[in-house]
């Protein structure tokens, strides 16, 4: 099972646990880069100054550089140092052993993980908002985490914009289109299966293209017709769903709302739909 977690989920989570911070706390540290999300937040509700974890350690705050943590260690305020989730604390861990080596004493920190893998896993932190059981998959990152390598993601709406009506002429203007549009992003991890509407004949350009862009996958499958007009008479949710039932792959990211809703209830398994920022699940699960 996996459990997401939005950017509405962690605003609504943060604002119904902000009376659990102590009002001793003077002054949000987020650690980047996620911590930094959900530490501005924090700091923009309590009214506090934020710094990124660097920004603190070198004396400067990021909201206003002329107010150092030297005056605000005079007025024996609390430091909240923040990050989004918690589970083996390797990164908490880190930040500890880089405020010891800069001389800071963590005796006046607190340290806050919104999310954390389970109520034993949350003990490596002062305090924690909930639990997030693995395998979690949060909003901001999933583009930027090890489950893409058990993910089948759509090329076109996801890793860049999908063509024009005028570029998608199954011709010269496609080709175009294909070797040059910009890629919208990078993942951060090698990707399980690409999985596009495109056709077979475009292989090549679209090699060529993932290749250019550094986007790294294990397979990339694509429609085995003729033409566009023919590609015309496939439903791409059918399409998608066939590929990604019969794969051992956990999530489908992909770009549009009304396949995504339809490759969840074909499949029985989650969709993530980069364009509504939506997670679905089979309709017998909803």
């Amino acid at each position: 099972m996996l459990n997401y977690r939005g950017v509405t989920d962690v605003n609504r989570c943060i604002v119904a646990n902000l009376h659990k911070i102590p009002a001793e706390v003077g002054m949000v540290v987020g650690v980047p880069r996620d911590g930094m999300i959900v530490g501005g937040l924090i700091a923009a509700y309590l009214n506090l100054p934020l710094a990124d974890l660097n920004s603190f350690m070198e004396a400067k705050v990021f909201t206003d550089p002329t107010y150092t943590f030297g005056k605000f260690s005079n007025n024996q305020k609390k430091v909240l140092v923040v990050d989004d989730f918690i589970n083996f604390g390797t990164t908490i861990k880190n930040v500890k052993e880089k405020l010891a080596l800069a001389g800071i004493n963590t005796d006046n920190i607190i340290f806050l993980s919104v999310y954390a893998a389970s109520k034993k896993k949350a003990e490596k932190v002062d305090m924690y908002f909930e639990v997030v059981p693995m395998h979690r998959i949060l909003e901001w990152n999933v583009m930027h985490h090890p489950f893409l390598r058990y993910a089948c993601v759509d090329i076109d709406g996801v890793l860049c914009r999908n063509p024009s009506a005028t570029e998608d002429d199954d011709g010269e203007k496609y080709l175009k289109f294909i070797r040059e549009v910009g890629p919208y992003i990078n993942p951060g991890y090698p990707i399980g299966i690409l999985v596009t509407c495109r056709l077979e004949k475009y292989r090549a350009e679209t090699e060529e293209w993932l290749e250019k862009n550094n986007i790294r996958y294990k397979k990339l499958i694509m429609m085995d017709l003729p033409s566009k007009k023919a590609r015309g008479k496939v439903s791409r949710s059918d399409y998608k769903a066939e590929i990604y039932s019969n794969t051992d792959t956990l999530l489908f990211i992909e770009s549009n709302a009304k396949q995504a809703k339809e490759i969840a209830d074909k499949t029985g398994k989650p969709v993530f739909c980069v364009s509504d920022h939506n997670f679905y699940s089979s309709r017998e699960a909803r």
